[in-house]
């Protein structure tokens, strides 16, 4: 009698960790919602705070919430002061907040499950209330690759052009690709929805990762198949290939395709994934698992 009457007071401990993480996250969530509608951010910033939402979501279902230990409870500590000590050097408030955050997590439900939730902070306190600055750093290297590649698949179908940087000269016309034109804000969408693409197909972990990271070669792939599109049109039309409804349906095209990419690598992988498990379950002469049932 005693020991169920433990039981369940442990089992109650366990609630209140896991729902106190999740109202910790909410709360990041909301914070960074208001924040952004504050300071009258793209949406290009929503969407990498609802992509940390969702995946803070995802790491509080994913982890069997327990009591912290006594080493939670240290770490916890530490990471307080830590945030406290960075307020000082002039770090970002995000960043700082994160920390803060990230250790709340790490006192009411242990320290994995604040390390599985660090990342999501950051999409919702720092990547998403600085979201221009990751727009600059990736913009450039995307605009020379795209340029790159458009320039040699251009000269591949007969046309006559050259590549400077981020510039194609074709004939008398000169085609910047801007960092409008990088694929950037494409990138920044597919990140939301790629997302539960991944998530739609029970694979292990590592198959996971795997699969998210082609996210970024099919961006580019896609996004040069759209400059070549529009320099071809060009070549027809004129400039109004470069002008609207073009210029958007060329856009929802791009990621159009990005999106029934990831579906189309992603169901490879799913038979993969089911060919390695029955080869190893074959070879132990056990029967094989469903894929979400060996997941867990």
């Amino acid at each position: 009698m005693v020991k169920s009457s433990l039981l369940q007071h442990r089992d109650a401990l366990k609630g209140l960790s896991c729902h106190g993480s999740g109202w910790v996250l909410l709360s990041a969530f909301c914070l960074s919602i208001c924040y952004l509608f504050a300071h009258h951010a793209d949406t290009s910033s929503f969407i990498l705070s609802i992509l940390g939402a969702v995946t803070g979501h995802a790491a509080l279902m994913g982890h069997d919430s327990d009591k912290s230990d006594k080493l939670s409870c240290w770490l916890a500590w530490v990471t307080l002061f830590l945030g406290g000590f960075l307020v000082y050097w002039n770090m970002p408030d995000g960043l700082v907040l994160s920390i803060c955050l990230c250790g709340c997590v790490c006192w009411l439900s242990g320290w994995r499950l604040a390390l599985r939730c660090f990342g999501p902070l950051l999409l919702m306190l720092v990547l998403a209330w600085h979201q221009e600055y990751l727009f600059m750093t990736m913009s450039l290297p995307m605009s020379r690759i795209c340029a790159a590649f458009a320039g040699w698949l251009l000269q591949v179908f007969g046309v006559k052009v050259v590549v400077e940087r981020a510039t194609l000269l074709v004939g008398a016309k000169l085609v910047a690709v801007t960092a409008a034109c990088s694929g950037v804000e494409l990138f920044e969408a597919s990140l939301l929805l790629c997302w539960f693409v991944v998530r739609r197909h029970a694979l292990p972990v590592w198959m996971r990762v795997a699969h998210y990271m082609m996210l970024f070669p099919f961006v580019i792939v896609c996004n040069t198949l759209r400059l070549v599109g529009g320099i071809l049109l060009y070549l027809r039309i004129g400039d109004a290939a470069f002008m609207e409804p073009w210029h958007s349906l060329f856009g929802y095209m791009v990621l159009v395709a990005v999106i029934l990419l990831m579906l189309f690598t992603g169901w490879l992988l799913r038979g993969e994934g089911r060919w390695c498990r029955s080869r190893t379950c074959g070879s132990a002469g056990q029967p094989c698992p469903p894929i979400a049932q060996a997941q867990q």
